[in-house]
């Protein structure tokens, strides 16, 4: 029998047990080459771990920004996300895009619903 450990960040996480009918059978090619397989596998692992970490990761983001939505989405003062585009060419003539409205806020001070108002022409022309 061999028994290969499997490390990652210096921690062992588990072992590689190979059985084999006498002992001493394995030859140290092989073993270097079920030492390989033992990497493969804690680097598979790693992988595995890793990606459940990122769906976790994502899941809790996306219930934070659902909360933080609806936050913004009921208070009852106006909240926008405001982008300046100016052309490079002309620095005076900065206009403001509309990236980002709640519905409570702006749209009860301009009388437009967010669909009107998202992506719209905030300041016109000038800043």
């Amino acid at each position: 029998m061999i028994s290969l450990p499997l490390v990652s960040d210096n921690n062992v996480f588990g072992l590689l047990n190979i059985y084999a009918e006498k002992a001493d059978s394995f030859e140290l090619s092989e073993v270097k080459l079920f030492a390989g397989n033992a990497d493969d596998l804690v680097y598979g692992v790693k992988a595995l771990r890793a990606r459940e970490e990122h769906k976790r990761v994502e899941e809790a983001l996306k219930r934070s920004e659902e909360r933080i939505r609806a936050s913004i989405e009921n208070m009852p003062d106006a909240f926008s996300i405001v982008y300046g585009d100016q052309d490079e060419t002309r620095p005076e003539s900065g206009i403001y895009r509309i990236d980002y409205a709640n519905r409570r806020g702006r749209c009860r001070l301009t009388g437009l619903d967010s669909s009107e108002l998202a992506g719209g022409n905030l300041f016109g022309t000038s800043p």
